[in-house]
């Protein structure tokens, strides 16, 4: 008797990270250098540019990633299409711009980790698929004479 197939895993959940064409493999970057837009009160406002706007999966992970230390947390980043923008006295500056740098590499990380995990569940999900193909035509077959 044949085997059933296993069954598919669980697909990844839909968070927008595969959306309008830019694959997990091209990542977002920095471009060019900081520049501060404005100043109130010894803070500064600053903008980092990137290279694409990035998809709602990538801004998630952006704004869960580790580390954070007191103040300098990816959640007090704004982000507005290409935009990163953020506020710092001038002392923490270096800080914050080391500290984005190792969030921005932390989204593109997880978003290809996200794309071998959907890679993978659609591999298997074809796997299935000819399984199933296979196994209905054996049966055909053997139905045949009867």
């Amino acid at each position: 008797m044949a085997t059933v197939p296993a069954p598919l895993p669980q697909i990844p959940p839909k968070d927008g990270s595969r959306t309008a064409g830019r694959s997990a493999m091209e990542q977002i970057n920095r471009v060019g250098t900081p520049r501060a837009l404005e100043i109130k009160d010894d803070v500064y406002r600053l903008v980092i540019r990137l290279d694409a706007v990035p998809t709602q999966g990538w801004l998630n992970a952006f704004k869960s990633a580790k580390p954070v230390a007191g103040a300098l947390q990816p959640a007090a980043v704004s982000i507005d299409k290409t935009e990163l923008f953020f506020h710092s006295e001038e002392r923490a500056i270096p800080e914050w711009i080391a500290h984005i740098g190792v969030w921005i590499a932390a989204a593109n990380a997880t978003l290809v980790e996200e794309d071998k995990a959907m890679n993978a569940w659609r591999a298997a999900e074809e796997t299935h698929r000819q399984e199933t193909q296979r196994r209905l035509a054996e049966m055909n077959e053997k139905l045949k004479d009867l």
